[in-house]
C-alpha cells in the first residue's frame, strides 16, 4: 500500500507551483533543495507519475500538477483549519502574502495596511505583485493570494469580489504648467478644448489586439484625442515627468493628493468630470476559509474605509 504524503509535502509542492524554483521553495521552508525535492516526491510517488519537469527557467509543472493544484489546496485550507486555535492570534502567523495591484495602489487603497499589519503580525510578508489579462489564473493556481482591481465581474463562481472604494479621477500637472498659470489667473476650471492641445503621461490598463487602453480614455472621454508622450503600466514611475514640462497626467484622486503634498505634482481643476471606478478585491474560493487570508482581507478592507473617510471631498471643477 502507498504512503499517502504529508502535510510538508503539500505546502511545499503548493509553493514550487507558485514560484517555479525548487531553491526559492526550499529556501521559504529552511531546508536544502534535495531534502525539498524529496519530501514532494512523496506525492509524485502516491500519484505514480512525475509533477515537474526540470529545464532552465526552473520547474515546469506537468498538466498533472496543474490539475492537482486546487484539490492540494484545498487540502491545506482544511488542514490548516484543524491546526488553528480557536482564538486566531495575527502575532504567530509567518507567512507571504501575494497580492497583485496596480503600483499606486497601496497610496489609494489602503495606505496604512503595511503599518497595521506590521504592528499586528510582524511575520506576515505582504508581495505586492504585478497584475495582468491572466490574473484570475493566477488566483486559480495560487499564484496570487488576492488581486486588487476595478474589473467589474470574476469569470465564474469559483471567486469571489468584495468592493473596496468608489476612486475618483483627476489630472495632474507641474506646478507651473500653463494651464495651470491660466487656472490661477481665472480662477476657473480649464476647459476641454485647452486640456486637448497638451500631451499626456498616460496609465495603460490592458494592451490587446485593437491596442493599447488607456485609463485616461476610461475615465476621461472628453481628452480620448489627446496625443500621448508616454504609455506606461506603471503610475509613481513617471509622475516626476510632469514636473517641468508641458505633460498632463490622470491620476486617482488620492495618490494625486499624496503628490501635491510632497510637491511633486499639482491637481489641474477641469470642467470635465471624471468617471467612478469600484476598486474591488477578488479571491479563490481555494483561499476563501483560510484563517491568514480572512484576516489579511479584513485589514485591507479596514484600511480601505478609513483612507476614504480621511479622503477631502473633491471640489467643483476639481
Amino acid at each position: 500500500m502507498k504512503n499517502y504524503p504529508s502535510y510538508l509535502a503539500l505546502r511545499l509542492f503548493a509553493d514550487l507551483m507558485a514560484t517555479g524554483s525548487l531553491s526559492r521553495t526550499a529556501s521559504a521552508f529552511g531546508m536544502s533543495p534535495s531534502t525539498a525535492g524529496r519530501h514532494i516526491g512523496e506525492l509524485k510517488d502516491f500519484l505514480g507519475e512525475p509533477l515537474f519537469t526540470r529545464c532552465r527557467q526552473g520547474m515546469l509543472p506537468t498538466h498533472r500538477a496543474r490539475e492537482l493544484l486546487p484539490m492540494v489546496l484545498q487540502l491545506i485550507n482544511d488542514f490548516d483549519g484543524l491546526r488553528m486555535r480557536r482564538e486566531f492570534n495575527p502575532a504567530e502567523i509567518s507567512r507571504e502574502v501575494r497580492i497583485g495591484c496596480v503600483d499606486n495602489a497601496p497610496l489609494s487603497v489602503f495606505p496604512n495596511l503595511i503599518r497595521d499589519i506590521s504592528r499586528k503580525a510582524p511575520g506576515l510578508c505582504i508581495c505586492a505583485q504585478p497584475i495582468s489579462g491572466s490574473r484570475f489564473e493566477l488566483l486559480r493556481q495560487n499564484v496570487l493570494d488576492l488581486v486588487v482591481s476595478p474589473m467589474s465581474a470574476a469569470p465564474s463562481e469559483n471567486f469571489h469580489v468584495l468592493d473596496l472604494v468608489r476612486q475618483r479621477y483627476v489630472v495632474v500637472c507641474g506646478a507651473d504648467h500653463p494651464l495651470m498659470r491660466k487656472y490661477r489667473q481665472t480662477g476657473q476650471p480649464i476647459e476641454t478644448a485647452d486640456i486637448l492641445e497638451h500631451r499626456f503621461v498616460d496609465v495603460a490598463l490592458s494592451n490587446r489586439k485593437s491596442g493599447v487602453v488607456l485609463l485616461r480614455h476610461s475615465v476621461f472621454p472628453e481628452f480620448s484625442r489627446a496625443a500621448s508622450a508616454v504609455k506606461s503600466y506603471y503610475f509613481i514611475s513617471f509622475i516626476g515627468a510632469t514636473v517641468g514640462t508641458d505633460l498632463l497626467m490622470v491620476l486617482p484622486e488620492n495618490s494625486a493628493r499624496l503628490f501635491e503634498r510632497l510637491g511633486q505634482a499639482v491637481i489641474l481643476p477641469t470642467a470635465a468630470k471624471s468617471v467612478e471606478h469600484v476598486t474591488k478585491m477578488i479571491w479563490h474560493e481555494t483561499t476563501h476559509n483560510d484563517l491568514v487570508m480572512q484576516w489579511v482581507r479584513a485589514m485591507m478592507v479596514s484600511s480601505a474605509i478609513a483612507s476614504s473617510r480621511q479622503a477631502p471631498p473633491m471640489g467643483d471643477g476639481a
